[in-house]
């Protein structure tokens, strides 16, 4: 028994789940069809099978309880059943048997070629094309983790160069994306090349990927393949959106590159994928829907006819005259600014605490219509709250009790009862006086 153990690589005495190990590991590496297209390989390959298959029926039968024969020394009882029938001995048989049942099983049988990561080799009948949403999904996953490992691998960068504030976007994406791609470069090549024929993304999914005759592919033809990805991606896409129309589900980097993308023997994770998918697309249906309710839509108000602007409007078509103005020195000139600015900012900070006392504290006494102003005020704060008011004032006369000027309000308002913000805009003619050294506005005019 013993030159059985040496013909699948073992020590004498080796167990049950060793030997079959042994025999699955040699069946890979000395199946007749990778010698396929060297018939004198493909000979000795077929002289070899026979006494791996011829060791192991030995050997499991020694697991079973069947008796060998009495040349072979062994001293089973002759009680048992007789052995199986004896692994197959020509070409045709070995291809014949397809399965490598267990060690209670049919003794004839080997199990099919596998690829070189340990997979079953699937023939061309039994070859199941990767699809679309499965590549998909797979796809997210490692777009995923590859922006994670550059992202992680540039921060030390950025930390160690003390970037300034000017400088550091421009450096910043000029390293991502040289990492990105290297990262993805690597990613892909060492991973699609490796013995399990996949990336993480397709191994969650359940896919491989392979030549053109199902085996695995080489470090320089995973880099191609990744390289196709480029001509894929500048023609917006389309080269992966080929995965899903092409006989056999290639995208345009595969064609380019030759090979092909398979589910696993077992299936691909159809469950993951459409987790994935889904979740896409619950993805894309929130953000429409954010854009859809927080986009503020901007509406022109006319605040001459719903509610008063910060400046109160006034039905009164036509300025006031004012009288010759008195010269007022140059100096002064900023200063008397500043102080009809304050006035605008008084009524501004009215407006948004609806403080009726210090609104009206901005007129003169002779404003026309004072209580009139006062009741439009209360009326107009009863519909409305004001979000913000914003002005600008133009100067364009000034004297030493009298000044003109130009005053342009920005107005976002909402109403009391709920809704959308309300956006507005107001010009006005305002014409202030002086009233115990302190500027009042005297009259306005909305301006058509």
């Amino acid at each position: 028994m013993d030159k059985y153990y040496q013909i699948l690589g073992l020590n004498p005495g080796a167990s049950e789940e060793e030997i079959k190990e042994a025999y699955r590991d040699l069946v890979n590496v000395w199946h007749p069809d990778r010698f396929s297209n060297n018939p004198r390989l493909r000979y000795k390959a077929n002289q070899r099978m026979k006494e791996i298959n011829m060791a192991y029926e030995k050997l499991k039968s020694c697991f079973t309880g069947e008796t060998s024969t009495a040349s072979e020394g062994n001293s089973h009882d002759r009680s048992q059943p007789p052995p199986h029938d004896s692994p197959p001995r020509s070409e045709e048989e070995q291809q014949s048997k397809t399965n490598d049942n267990s060690f209670a099983g049919s003794s004839g049988s080997q199990p099919p070629p596998k690829g070189p990561s340990g997979r079953t080799k699937p023939h061309d009948a039994e070859r199941i094309y990767a699809g679309f949403w499965n590549r998909f999904a797979a796809l997210i996953i490692d777009s995923l983790i590859m922006a994670a490992g550059s992202t992680v691998l540039s921060l030390p960068f950025l930390i160690a160069t003390g970037l300034s504030e000017n400088s550091s976007s421009l450096i910043w994406g000029l390293v991502d994306f040289i990492l990105f791609v290297l990262i993805g470069w690597l990613y892909y090549a060492l991973l699609e090349s490796s013995s399990e024929q996949a990336t993480l993304g397709k191994r969650a999914v359940g896919i491989v990927v392979t030549d053109i005759n199902g085996n695995r592919i080489s470090f320089g033809r995973a880099s191609g393949r990744w390289l196709g990805k480029t001509i894929s991606s500048l023609i917006l896409g389309i080269g992966y959106v080929m995965a899903g129309f092409t006989r056999k589900k290639q995208a345009l980097h595969d064609i380019m590159a030759n090979t092909l993308v398979l589910e696993r023997p077992e299936g691909a994770r159809s469950w993951l994928t459409g987790t994935i998918v889904v979740g896409q697309v619950v993805i894309l249906l929130v953000f429409i829907l954010f854009l859809t309710l927080y986009r503020q839509p901007t509406r022109t108000i006319d605040y001459t006819e719903t509610a008063p602007a910060p400046s109160p409007p006034l039905s009164r078509e036509q300025a006031t005259p004012t009288p010759p103005p008195t010269a007022l020195p140059a100096a002064l000139l900023p200063q008397e600014i500043e102080k009809l600015k304050d006035v605008l900012e008084n009524i501004r900070q009215a407006n948004l605490r609806k403080n009726i006392d210090l609104l009206m504290s901005c007129y003169a006494s002779d404003y026309k219509d004072l209580e009139e102003r006062r009741r439009t005020a209360l009326q107009s704060w009863s519909k409305y709250n004001y979000l913000d008011l914003d002005y600008v004032l133009k100067v364009e006369s000034v004297s030493i009790d009298s000044a003109k000027a130009r005053v342009e309000w920005w107005i976002r308002s909402i109403p009391v009862t709920g809704g959308q913000p309300e956006e507005g805009k107001s010009a006005l003619n305002a014409f202030f006086q002086k009233e115990k050294n302190e500027w009042k506005i005297k009259d306005v005019a909305p301006i058509r």
